[in-house]
C-alpha cells in the first residue's frame, strides 16, 4: 500500500535534519567569536602560564664609526691672575739709621738698601715697616716719643700713608719699644715708587737719636 506524507511527517523530518546538520555546524565552525561572549569569571580562568624566555639572540654586527666632528674655536683669553708685580727689602735684611733732627723726620733707604721699583701694571702692595729708636737712657724721656707712618715716594713726589701714627714709648733698657706697621698702597704702572719712614711729633730729648727701621714689600696685580 502506498504511503501518503503528511504535513506532520514533512515537519518531523525537517527537525531531524536541521539538529543533525546543527551539530555537525558545530562540530566544524566557531559559534564564540568573542571574548565579549565568555563569562569574565570564566575568562580569566582560560589564562595560561607566561612561558619561557627564548634563547638570546646573536650579537649585530658593529654599525660604521661616525665621522670625526670639527674642532671648535678657540676660547677668549680669561682674566689675568693675581701675580707678584714686584717685591723688595731695605738693606740685605738689616736696619737703615734715620737720625731724628726734625718734625717731621723722613728718611729712604740709600746706597746698598735702596728700593725703587716701576710696576707695568697697575698694582697694590703689601708694604710693611718697623722700627726702634734708640734713646740711650735708662728710664722714661719726659716727653712722648714720635710716631710713625709709611712714607711714599712716587717719581719724587713724597706723601705718607695718611692713618693715625703709632707712637713709642721709652723702656727701662736704652731703646724705645719695637713698633711694626703694614698697609696696603696702591701703585700706577709706568710710575717709579719707593718707601721710607716717617717720625712725626720729634721733639724734646727724641731729637738726635737714632732710629732703626726695616722695609719690605710685596706688590700683586
Amino acid at each position: 500500500m502506498r504511503r501518503r506524507f503528511s504535513y506532520a511527517n514533512v515537519a518531523a523530518t525537517l527537525a531531524l535534519f536541521f539538529a543533525i546538520s546543527g551539530g555537525a555546524l558545530a562540530a566544524n565552525h566557531y559559534l564564540i567569536n568573542s571574548t565579549k561572549q565568555i563569562n569574565p569569571k570564566v575568562l580569566k580562568k582560560l589564562k595560561g602560564a607566561t612561558g619561557k624566555a627564548g634563547a638570546t639572540g646573536k650579537a649585530g654586527a658593529t654599525g660604521a664609526a661616525g665621522t670625526a666632528g670639527t674642532a671648535g674655536a678657540p676660547g677668549k683669553e680669561g682674566p689675568r691672575g693675581p701675580g707678584i708685580v714686584a717685591s723688595g727689602a731695605s738693606g740685605s735684611g738689616g736696619f737703615e739709621i734715620c737720625t731724628l733732627s726734625s718734625s717731621p723726620t723722613i728718611c729712604f733707604p740709600e746706597g746698598e738698601g735702596a728700593i725703587s721699583f716701576t710696576p707695568a701694571v697697575d698694582a697694590k702692595c703689601h708694604v710693611t715697616l718697623s722700627s726702634q729708636i734708640v734713646t740711650g737712657t735708662i728710664g722714661k724721656p719726659e716727653e712722648d716719643g714720635p710716631y710713625f707712618r709709611i712714607e711714599i715716594k712716587e717719581d719724587g713726589s713724597q706723601r705718607n700713608d695718611g692713618l693715625h701714627g703709632y707712637y713709642f714709648e721709652a723702656t727701662p733698657g736704652e731703646e724705645s719699644t719695637d713698633q711694626e706697621r703694614t698697609r696696603t698702597i696702591p701703585v700706577t704702572a709706568g710710575h717709579t715708587y719707593s718707601f721710607g719712614a716717617y717720625y712725626g711729633s720729634v721733639s724734646g730729648e727724641w731729637k738726635t737719636k737714632n732710629a732703626n727701621y726695616y722695609i719690605e714689600y710685596t706688590c700683586f696685580a
